[in-house]
């Protein structure tokens, strides 16, 4: 460090006195000395951090343990990218004595993964901007050093996060209502296995939609006051919404989602104690395969947009008389009239001037007789004051949660790369910590490495622990143990610390 500072003493005082001269030559001209300033403070940074790796190295380098048991044999230009810029510092390489393996302890004590390039803290700034931003700008992670990854490097950590199950709680909730809103977002695909292999319909046109499925649980609806200049406004929020998105494709994927939604909320509530648990869906086919898995609790209420949608497509040829066709159509699904619904419909068919709207009328009808239980559902929320009920905001939320980032912008995505992002997108609209994110996906690559390979890992040396215990006074270990004092200098308390990182 002291290195660093001198340096910057010399160079890095003088150059920032040079930006203030061209300062004072032109006053308003702020944007540069203020990112003039900040490249020279990241400078320092650097160089600082490289100064702390060096020593970290060297500290290996010195250690007694390590010199028993590896052997050095030269050193590897190395560059870590940060947020801030790159750290270029130089790693030793060791030959494990008894095995003969080439290794780099310093990655060890660094918690670094082999030939890592890319750090946790650069890892995490990545994903906080890629929730929001395409590839290409989560890369530009500082503007003013114009530290760029390439889209391929943000790419390829997207496509290796390991998403955590939901934490359970210390006790389950009692709560007598408990609702599910479920929908998907319609994503362009980019290809199958590799460009041009999409298939195409009769039109030519790409058949490329893949759908992104959105679950999410929540207990209710409450009220919230904005106040403006003018007003006050009344909005409406979630009361602790849980989010589940993904790809999910398939009767094996879509029994996991389903089964993962049923998990979340077996693990977070009474289940004994819910009275009612209700589902506001669309009725599409991926949807309906899952509710046998909640039993008798759960009911089904139509999405008012499609139910309004559906209405609106069955009376549009009537012109003025829509309204009043759309209310004996409502007043037929309230009664639970379906044979009334369906003479009322071939009705509707006798104003119609082309086969369009025959056409249109038929699916409207049929569209409203598959769903009938959730229609009714749906009316009756809306007429009957003390019904527990609530609104459907799939619409918004496909929006706000996936559309917004997946399909919105003309942009496609690999099958891969569209499921990693609707898994982020859900995490993140969870509250999630990007940081506990890649610390996880971390570990679990470390996991399947040890489980999969048994090459490429240290052997046990010697425990630190046993040797400040000291399991004999004849232990040759306890000249360490018979230097504890009271206090440690920082040299000594160092080589404890990478001697335990190494060789525990």
């Amino acid at each position: 460090m002291e290195n660093s500072i001198q340096q910057f003493l010399s160079l890095g005082i003088e150059n920032i006195t040079e930006i203030f001269n061209k300062g004072y030559e032109d006053p308003q001209d702020m944007y540069s000395v203020i990112t003039g300033v900040f490249k020279e403070m990241d400078t320092l940074a650097l160089n600082i951090l490289a100064d702390y790796i060096r020593s970290v190295d060297q500290a290996i380098f010195e250690d007694r343990l390590r010199k028993r048991h590896y052997k050095s044999e030269g050193f590897d230009d190395r560059i870590l990218t940060t947020s801030r810029g790159d750290i270029r510092f130089r790693a030793r390489w060791y030959t494990d004595k008894e095995t003969n393996q080439s290794i780099c302890l310093l990655e060890k004590v660094l918690g670094l993964l082999k030939d890592e390039r890319v750090t946790e803290e650069a890892q995490v700034k990545v994903l906080e901007r890629c929730v929001e931003h395409s590839y290409r700008e989560s890369g530009c992670l500082s503007e003013v050093n114009e530290q760029l990854l390439s889209k391929q490097t943000v790419k390829n950590l997207i496509h290796s996060l390991e998403f955590p199950s939901p934490e359970k709680p210390e006790k389950k909730k009692e709560v007598d209502y408990l609702y599910i809103d479920a929908d998907e977002d319609h994503i362009a695909q980019q290809f199958i296995m590799e460009k041009g292999d999409l298939p195409k319909d009769s039109l030519g046109r790409k058949i490329n939609t893949m759908l992104g499925k959105m679950v999410y649980v929540y207990e209710g609806v409450e009220r919230e006051t904005i106040k403006t200049r003018k007003q006050e406004s009344v909005r409406y929020r979630l009361v602790n919404p849980y989010n589940f998105c993904g790809l999910y494709e398939g009767t094996e994927g879509n029994n996991a989602l389903w089964e993962e939604v049923y998990t979340y909320i077996e693990e977070h509530y009474e289940i004994e104690k819910l009275r009612k648990i209700y589902l506001n869906a669309d009725g599409g086919s991926w949807i309906e395969a899952g509710k046998w898995r909640f039993g008798k609790k759960l009911e089904t209420a139509l999405d008012g947009f499609h139910l309004t949608k559906a209405i609106h497509r069955m009376t549009s040829q009537m012109l003025d008389s829509a309204g009043e066709a759309g209310s004996r159509i409502r007043e037929k699904i309230s009664d639970d009239d379906q044979e009334g619904f369906k003479k009322l419909a071939e009705e509707l068919k006798g104003y119609c001037e082309t086969e369009s709207q025959t056409k249109n009328v038929a699916e409207a009808a049929q569209y409203i007789q598959n769903n009938w239980a959730g229609a009714r559902t749906r009316l009756r929320a809306k007429m009957v004051e003390e019904s527990h009920c609530v609104g459907s905001s799939t619409e918004a939320h496909v929006y706000h949660i996936l559309s917004r980032r997946m399909s919105t912008l003309p942009m496609a995505w690999s099958h891969k790369g569209a499921d990693q992002m609707c898994r982020l997108r859900a995490y993140y609209k969870n509250g999630g910590d990007m940081r506990k994110l890649v610390q996880f996906t971390r570990e679990q690559a470390q996991l399947k490495k040890a489980a999969g390979a048994e090459t490429d890992q240290i052997p046990d040396k010697i425990s630190l622990k046993k040797v400040l215990k000291g399991t004999t006074v004849t232990d040759p270990d306890r000249r360490y143990l018979e230097r504890w004092q009271g206090s440690l200098s920082r040299d000594i308390k160092k080589k404890f610390w990478f001697a335990n990182h190494y060789c525990l």
